[in-house]
Order: structure tokens, then C-alpha cells, then sequence
């Protein structure tokens, strides 16, 4: 499976917790069993993000905020809210991922779930993060103090 597909299966997994209440483990469960012959390294992207979204969704939601111009965050469809949140998530911890690699992997989540104008708002949503938050580094620290409060260590390290 490649890395869009775990995206894709992320974000509905992000769906149903948002929208259904999974938890994240059984949200990932869900949509993983739908695909035959799962290989593990599959499994643990797809849940390293959903858990890192869910375990580190007030910080998400209030980068999100900021950005979010004359919107309220709750008022975002459900589809396009979760790949803003998957997309700020890795813009703070995907270090092997540049940031123009992020934002088209968002926007083609975006156009493929919700079409081109689903596509045009999560480009602009994130540009306005990215002008908000320029230095990638200082964003990711709050993220990092959220999962490791004791440890200075990145998460998955």
C-alpha cells in the first residue's frame, strides 16, 4: 500500500472517530479490514497517525483556528476538518516529508473526497498555517511536549 493509500485509510479512520465516536484503535481496526493482506508496516503508519492526530488534537485544532479565517472550525464539513488535521500533523512530525509533499497529498485527499473547491480551501487553510507558523521546528515542540512531557525525545523514537 503506498503512503497516499495509509493517508486515505487514515483519514477515514479520522472520520469515524469524529463523526461515530470510534476510538482510535477501533477506528483503524474498521477501515484496515476492508484491504486484504495488510502488511504491518501499513498498519502501524495508519495508526501512528491517527493516534498522533487524536492524542494531539487540541494543539491541531487551535493551529487550525488561527488559521481558519472568518470560519468556525466546527462549522468545516467533517471530511475536509480531518485531512486539515491529518495535514498539520505531519507538517509538525514528519520530518521526512517536505512541506510542499504535505500540502499536495492534503489537496489531492481533499479533491478525491470532496472535489476541486474541497481541494482550493485546503490549499488555502495550510498556506495560511505555514505563513502563521514558518519555522516547522518551533511548531513541532508543541506536539512533542504533548506525548513525551517528561522526555525531550521526538514521538516514535
Amino acid at each position: 500500500m503506498t503512503r497516499h493509500e495509509m493517508r486515505e485509510r487514515a483519514l477515514q479512520a479520522l472520520y469515524q472517530i469524529d463523526l461515530g465516536g470510534a476510538s482510535p484503535q477501533q477506528a483503524v481496526v474498521d477501515v484496515l479490514a476492508e484491504d486484504d493482506n495488510v502488511q504491518i508496516r501499513t498498519v502501524g503508519y495508519v495508526q501512528e497517525l491517527v493516534s498522533g492526530v487524536s492524542i494531539n488534537l487540541d494543539v491541531v485544532d487551535t493551529v487550525l483556528k488561527q488559521a481558519l479565517e472568518g470560519w468556525q472550525l466546527d462549522r468545516v464539513a467533517s471530511v475536509e476538518r480531518n485531512i486539515l488535521r491529518l495535514a498539520v500533523y505531519e507538517i509538525m512530525v514528519e520530518r521526512d516529508l517536505d512541506i510542499a509533499t504535505i500540502l499536495d497529498e492534503a489537496v489531492r485527499l481533499a479533491k478525491d473526497f470532496s472535489g476541486n473547491e474541497s481541494g482550493r480551501f485546503v490549499n488555502g487553510v495550510l498556506a495560511k498555517v505555514i505563513s502563521i507558523h514558518p519555522d516547522r521546528e518551533v511548531l513541532a515542540q508543541s506536539v512533542w511536549k504533548t506525548i513525551t512531557p517528561e522526555d525531550d525525545s521526538e514521538p516514535g523514537h
